[in-house]
């Protein structure tokens, strides 16, 4: 029934967008947050087929970014083009290798992959997902279009975590990552959007350039570097939910969703 509203919900501000959208172009910069590319039923995976429709979208109507362009717009020393786009992944599961690797080549759409350095726990992710090897991880960051980031070392909730073990899920998934794939890494991806102002303190301290959240809106200049908003596409983000989710519509839609919580 949730999403059943939430479908009529985003028809009705589609509705109110469309006719008008040349007025909001030049403020739709959109980091989209992935999961899982699979026909597995999980809420967090969408359908090869469905993901490169998306991603087909993206190439033609969209200006596909990298982080690094994303942190320098929030920064203000760097301007995007209107309708800019960066793509984003959780968790690394090898699916990311056999079916979004593939898709995101044949477009040329960069997207950066957030990994944890040690095991998850299948509790915490809720799945059994199979995730890259220590190879196939080194195959992904070699491909040239993938960008590595941390998605700290067991996938906890870092405000549940004391002080010490939340330095330690930041800066040690940062050194063996970066060990493991021979690059530099960058960003961090907090588990499960826990955060807080210490923890964020902590991944600015651990010399991480800027952190991803799951607050769904739209990247703005001047914007936070340590909690980058993005936009969630699920296995239940039909397309024309997609097309709306990358425009100012998802703000609206988040300012309703905050109001009613």
């Amino acid at each position: 029934m949730r999403y059943f509203f939430r479908r009529i919900i985003f028809a009705v501000f589609s509705g109110a967008y469309f006719p008008f959208k040349r007025f909001f172009a030049r403020r739709e910069i959109a980091v989209l947050m992935y999961h899982s590319i699979a026909d597995d039923g999980w809420f967090f995976s969408v359908s090869p087929r469905e993901f490169e429709r998306q991603i087909a979208y993206l190439s033609k109507q969209y200006h596909a970014v990298t982080l690094t362009h994303i942190a320098d717009f929030l920064e203000g020393k760097k301007s995007l083009l209107p309708r800019s786009v960066a793509v984003t992944f959780d968790d690394g599961y090898r699916n990311f290798l056999t079916d979004a690797l593939p898709v995101l080549e044949k477009y040329h759409v960069p997207a950066t992959l957030f990994v944890c350095a040690g095991t998850m726990d299948a509790h915490e992710v809720g799945n059994t997902l199979p995730v890259l090897s220590s190879d196939e991880l080194r195959r992904v960051a070699g491909s040239g279009l993938v960008t590595i980031g941390s998605h700290a070392v067991t996938h906890r909730k870092l405000t549940r975590l004391n002080l010490d073990e939340v330095r330690n899920e930041v800066s040690s998934s940062r050194v063996l990552l970066a060990g493991q794939t021979g690059h530099a890494i960058d960003f961090f991806a907090y588990p499960k959007g826990s955060m807080n102002e210490s923890v964020r303190h902590m991944v600015q301290a651990a010399g991480y350039r800027g952190a991803v959240s799951t607050i769904q809106r739209l990247a703005e200049t001047r914007g936070s570097l340590y909690a980058i908003p993005r936009i969630q596409i699920d296995a239940r983000t039909n397309f024309f939910e997609f097309r709306a989710k990358l425009t100012v519509v998802a703000n609206w839609y988040e300012a309703l969703w905050r109001l009613f919580r």
